[in-house]
């Protein structure tokens, strides 16, 4: 699924916490040393399959960058967002 098939009128609405809480509950570690607006997880077993978790609600592209979140972590548990 495509991110602009994502209603984004709800992925907005996901807290940051609750997506870094559900890419560790995955097995997914977080990437120390990124400070910021954003937070990168890899997946467990590669350093270089990664999603980058948007901190920062107030920015635009929040929505966009929560549905590619959802669409990666989907991929990876191999079930629809």
């Amino acid at each position: 699924m495509l991110s602009e098939q994502l209603p984004l009128e709800l992925t907005k609405l996901v807290a940051p916490n609750a997506m870094k809480n559900y890419a560790s509950a995955l097995g997914w570690q977080a990437v120390l040393g990124i400070n910021g607006a954003i937070a990168v997880y890899h997946a467990p077993g590669s350093d270089l399959q990664q999603v980058i978790v948007p901190l920062e609600e107030s920015y635009d592209d929040y929505a966009e960058s929560v549905a590619s979140v959802v669409e990666r972590l989907s991929a990876f548990e191999q079930r629809p967002p």
